[in-house]
């Protein structure tokens, strides 16, 4: 028989806290890499800085969604 223990409520909100403080870092630091990229884009197309750039704010906003969907999957209010 298997026994599943939950999580304190002191414990969940802090782990939320936290995975909420990086998911709004890494919105920021996709959106900025992305505007930068287009930035670079609109200065004169060289494909190796501003794809560099892009793909960077692409991976970040991608993880920032993962995160955003994660926060929303495990949210305790939510029933």
């Amino acid at each position: 028989m298997t026994q599943h223990y939950a999580p304190s409520s002191r414990t969940s909100g802090a782990n939320r806290a936290i995975v909420t403080i990086v998911t709004v870092i890494l919105w920021l630091v996709g959106l900025a890499f992305v505007f930068s990229a287009l930035k670079h884009f609109n200065e004169g197309f060289t494909f190796g800085a501003g794809a560099s750039r892009l793909m960077f704010g692409l991976l970040a906003g991608g993880s920032a969604l993962f995160f955003t969907a994660l926060l929303r999957m495990t949210d305790p209010t939510r029933r």
